[in-house]
């Protein structure tokens, strides 16, 4: 399937100004406004080539999406037009590259030129400032039903609205009472005061002037799926034994037992005798395997496990999925069992790309931001940013790469506590007041301000401990607790009362807690949580620095006295802290095996979890020594 429009003729929901634009430019291109997110038809759709005519105007609708799923090719030919400096109401930040963002959808759950909930952004384009035509092309995967469209990720908030021709254009602008029009009268009305607008119009805008998907993309026939699954026969050359225990085998990740498939191989066969077509009932078989136990939980026998239960419990913690045929081929050879060649593998499987899964994951859970977007900012004020920037899903990424890296390059866990290195793209370089990063790609780079350092000066991490409308010390220092350093304080007591907040701003939040620590039952624990807090107060609920925080009085005092060390600030905190690396790598050595196991901690664990960074600390406990140290730990061996 191809569909290929140049020009791409704009969809009966886009935004007026874009159709209107259409008209007035002799259709050379189709123009976006405003950022796509946030707007009422700010995407551009694939145009199924089919028109209807309409009392409105004719409507251009879309594609509907695939009808097979697979991957697809899509083709963009677009260009940026900087327009001139016009009104405030339709500018844009010109610091970052003009941006093209393809998402995609499934048809039916939203008008398909407005943003849906389930929308899934997939590619970003940074578009030449020259006003110059650039191709771009990419692969994407649809599933049946699902499709492309493409938006201006960084434009304007908000599209021209036809007040404009009124101001701008009095001459042109008809004053009418709109209650009074009947439907096609107020049509036509605003199609004249629409044209008018793209007439006056002199701001910026994004222009597409060709888009293109064809597929589903076949390198070979019959597919590579098929043919695993099938090999060279067709249905009706197929045996439900051979056939049937050849995919289970493969399903259930390890040699089938004597007479395990014995009901399913029953069931498909009786189903032939009975008359029911080959192909239904070999595909009811395989639906039978698929629902099987064997399949949907991985079989882990006690005590110290088989070449087959450790090649899927390596393979489902680094990445997440089963296991491959080398992997499949050592255990099959019992060669797992030698410590060298299981060494060998845990290396092999981290530097394969199906290893981003367990860093997806593994950050995911160890610092708790698979909580970001469950108390989001506001709109207003600094939330503002938080959504035009994408922070959500950038500062997820920042981190994501961070770890990354400290993984790839064998860095020091001290590296969580600071660093002089980063992971940035333009919303978190202007969140962070860094200068010379101007497009979504991220770069890695040098930090001149150490006070971004480490995990503590991330927007994930301090928007994660946040409740993105204020701040709390006593929150944050818990996720320094608890996420950094693996040690939670009890529960408070149940007779100690919550803070409340003085809103009149005659109480910092920094003499409210002091009456805590003065008080004996919550002593000990506030020592340890809220000089931790104080130290990261001068960060906003999404990670900007500030120096004043809300409803308090004056300048934010981000002092205090941890473990018996003063410091003044972040920065101070963070050289403090460096020197429990041990403790930070101790609590990553216990998440790390309780997500390769599935087995919570306990005092075995904590037993085991010393020995291992026992084995890493003259080296500095570096990440993949420890990672390779919890696969090869007795508790990781056995269950």
């Amino acid at each position: 399937q191809r569909l290929a429009v140049t020009p791409p003729a704009p969809h009966y929901k886009q935004t007026a100004l874009t159709r209107h634009h259409w008209s007035v430019n002799s259709q050379e291109y189709l123009a976006l406004f405003a950022r796509g997110h946030g707007t009422k038809g700010g995407f551009v759709v694939i145009p199924s080539g089919e028109v209807t005519p309409h009392a409105n105007g004719p409507r251009v609708k879309a594609w509907e999406g695939a009808s097979v799923s697979g991957r697809y090719k899509l083709r963009v030919v677009t260009s940026y037009n900087h327009g001139t400096p016009w009104l405030q109401g339709v500018a844009h930040d010109t610091t970052e590259a003009p941006t093209l963002a393809v998402s995609l959808a499934p048809w039916g759950v939203e008008l398909p030129t407005r943003e849906s909930p389930q929308d899934v952004q997939v590619r970003e384009w940074a578009l030449p400032r020259n006003g110059e035509r650039h191709e771009f092309e990419t692969e994407i995967w649809l599933d049946r039903t699902w499709f492309p469209k493409v938006s201006w990720l960084n434009g304007p908030p908000k599209n021209p609205n036809l007040d404009l021709v009124q101001s701008l254009a009095p001459d042109q602008w008809e004053t009418v009472d709109k209650k009074k029009l009947s439907n096609q009268e107020k049509g036509e009305w605003l199609r004249r005061m629409g044209r008018e607008l793209a007439k006056i119009y002199r701001g910026p805008s994004v222009r597409v002037h060709s888009i293109s998907i064809e597929g589903p993309l076949v390198k070979a026939w019959p597919p590579a799926g098929h043919r695993a699954l099938f090999g060279d026969a067709s249905w009706n050359e197929l045996e439900p034994r051979p056939f049937l225990e050849r995919f289970a085998g493969r399903a259930f990740r390890r040699p089938l037992r004597s007479g395990e498939l014995d009901p399913i191989v029953s069931m498909v066969e009786r189903a032939l005798a009975n008359g029911m077509e080959r192909e239904v009932a070999l595909r009811n078989g395989l639906r039978a395997i698929l629902v099987a136990p064997q399949f949907l939980y991985l079989y882990e026998n006690e005590g110290r496990l088989d070449n087959y239960a450790l090649a899927n419990r390596l393979s489902y913690f680094l990445w997440a999925t089963m296991p491959d045929a080398g992997l499949l081929k050592l255990a099959a050879t019992g060669q797992l069992n030698d410590r060298r060649i299981l060494l060998g593998q845990v290396r092999r499987l981290l530097a394969d790309p199906r290893s981003d899964a367990f860093v997806r994951h593994f950050t995911d859970r160890w610092l708790g931001l698979h909580e970001l977007g469950a108390m989001p900012p506001d709109e207003n004020g600094f939330g503002a940013w938080y959504y035009q920037g994408q922070l959500e899903r950038n500062g997820r990424e920042e981190t994501v790469r961070f770890f990354r890296h400290v993984l790839e390059q064998n860095l020091s866990v001290s590296h969580f506590i600071d660093s002089d290195i980063a992971f940035v793209n333009y919303p978190l370089a202007r969140l962070y007041g860094i200068e010379g990063v101007n497009s979504r790609a991220f770069e890695l780079i040098k930090l001149t301000d150490r006070r971004r350092g480490g995990l503590l000066g991330q927007a994930s991490v301090l928007t994660a401990s946040a409740n993105g409308i204020d701040t709390s010390p006593v929150i944050r220092g818990m996720w320094v607790l608890e996420n950094l350093l693996g040690q939670p304080p009890p529960p408070p007591p149940t007779n100690v009362p919550a803070i409340e907040p003085d809103i009149r701003g005659t109480t910092t939040i920094r003499e409210q807690l002091a009456a805590h620590r003065d008080h004996a039952t919550c002593a000990t624990c506030h020592r340890q949580i809220d000089p931790l807090g104080f130290a990261l107060e001068n960060f906003d609920p999404i990670g900007g620095w500030r120096k004043n925080a809300s409803g308090q009085r004056g300048l934010v005092d981000a002092s205090g006295k941890w473990r018996g060390k003063p410091f003044q600030d972040v920065v101070e905190l963070k050289a403090i802290l460096g020197k429990h690396q041990d403790e930070v790598a101790r609590h990553l050595a216990d998440r790390l095996l309780a997500y390769g196991t599935g087995r919570r901690s306990g005092l075995a664990a904590r037993l085991q979890v010393n020995a291992i960074t026992g084995k890493t600390q003259d080296a500095g406990h570096r990440l993949r020594d420890l990672i390779e140290q919890v696969v090869l730990s007795e508790a990781f061996l056995t269950k």
